[in-house]
């Protein structure tokens, strides 16, 4: 038994009304169960409750055992001395205030409802289920889903401005180089995320700036940061950029990021070479790309804007010294959307805050309007039953699998909340 598991019954008694009573038998009513306390201390402050006719006003503290008490020396901390009532699932000890009077406790383990408990207990030994509430799910409410989406999506926002946060304290408030280390990691995906991330912060943007209206230039640092140029190989190209890379690295200072950039179980498409010159390609001619997405109204202009392709090495290439047929290599409409959802809306968000400028309901706006993304998580949470039908739904998914199910915090979850009460 776990105490999260006692401060969940204590705002959403599973008992029978007037049915409390303390462990010394005296009529116990809850008035008001107070406000939980996050930080040290009591577990709630400015509870409620009446035992017997006493109206009591004060602190409420919870353990598994009554004697845990002792255990945690809250009979030492004076900031226990306004507790009115111990609320337990076990009492094995009696436990006395600081005027040596038995402090009022509640037991809990012979009242809560068993199908509740039964219930909740078997999600917590199920370890084969992808989601504690796999069988279950897809009886939730839309609306359910719904409402608890955009949470999940504004919490999945605010947990990636933190990122972008302390990239501007280590910028010292440069925002165009905040921007370039984001959209640096998201041109990685998943598999090239740390290693583009990695070059994007081995570059001071200010090198950047300088070499932006040469595309060569600015695929070898991002190439030769990225580890790809350090080899020797048979390829007009690729001397010249590994020479360019020379220079600039040698006139800046350069440090080869120590995260290589990989190809492993990536498609052509995805290789590291044609990100990267993408990337190359996007900040030789978007040079005002900060000021574009920092005060974008409407996302076409985003569209617009990452209509970019490689260089003309690249249309015949996707790794160096080996030719293939001709082909233009533009970002797709989906790697477009992986870019707006996953970064720059994020960024925007983290940019606005920053401002003070209150955009959050363009940005759920936009995100609604977005097509859902198509990952693993999302597909398996479709077919348990859940209807994601926009990208705000889908990264809500990917917050709520991190956030929730992975860590069985079902009684935090409005979805868990609904199913535990059926």
């Amino acid at each position: 038994m776990k105490e999260n598991l006692l401060y969940y019954l204590w705002l959403h008694p599973k008992w029978k009304p007037n049915s409390l009573r303390t462990t010394s038998g005296e009529l116990l009513t809850v008035v008001h169960p107070g406000t939980r306390n996050q930080h040290a201390g009591p577990d709630f402050f400015n509870a409620q409750i009446r035992i017997g006719q006493q109206l009591w006003a004060g602190n409420v503290e919870m353990h598994t055992q009554s004697s845990d008490w002792y255990h945690h020396h809250h009979h030492k901390n004076n900031h226990y001395d306004n507790v009115i009532l111990h609320v337990v699932w076990e009492y094995d000890q009696e436990v006395f205030d600081p005027n040596n009077k038995a402090l009022p406790t509640l037991e809990l383990r012979h009242i809560v409802n068993k199908t509740f408990l039964d219930h909740y207990q078997n999600w917590m030994k199920q370890n084969d289920f992808w989601v504690p509430c796999e069988h279950e799910i897809h009886q939730i409410q839309p609306y359910t889903f719904y409402h608890f989406s955009e949470r999940l999506f504004l919490d999945r926002l605010e947990q990636k401005s933190k990122l972008f946060s302390s990239w501007l304290k280590l910028t010292k408030n440069d925002w165009e180089a905040v921007l370039f280390m984001a959209l640096s990691k998201g041109f990685g995906l998943d598999v090239n995320n740390n290693a583009f991330s990695e070059m994007a912060h081995s570059i001071p943007f200010s090198v950047v700036r300088k070499a932006q209206h040469y595309p060569v230039v600015l695929e070898a640092l991002f190439m030769g940061q990225a580890g790809l140029l350090s080899s020797d190989k048979e390829d007009g190209y690729f001397t010249r950029l590994k020479n360019t890379h020379l220079f600039w690295s040698k006139k800046h200072r350069l440090e080869i990021s120590s995260v290589q950039a990989q190809y492993f179980r990536l498609r052509p498409p995805n290789f590291p070479t044609i990100r990267l010159a993408q990337l190359a390609q996007l900040y030789s001619t978007a040079t005002h790309l900060f000021n574009v997405v920092s005060s974008v109204n409407d996302f076409q202009s985003i569209y617009n804007l990452l209509e970019v392709k490689t260089s003309e090495y690249w249309e015949t290439h996707y790794v160096f010294g080996k030719p293939t047929s001709k082909k233009v290599k533009r970002l797709t409409t989906s790697f477009k959307d992986l870019i707006i959802i996953n970064i720059l809306i994020p960024f925007m968000f983290c940019y606005s805050r920053y401002k003070g400028l209150d955009k959050e309901e363009s940005i759920l706006e936009w995100a609604y309007k977005m097509k859902p993304e198509q990952n693993s998580v999302v597909e398996k949470y479709r077919a348990l039953g859940l209807k994601i039908e926009n990208a705000l739904q889908s990264q809500a998914v990917l917050q709520l699998k991190k956030r929730y199910c992975n860590h069985k915090q079902c009684l935090q979850c409005p979805i868990g909340h609904e199913l535990l009460l059926t």
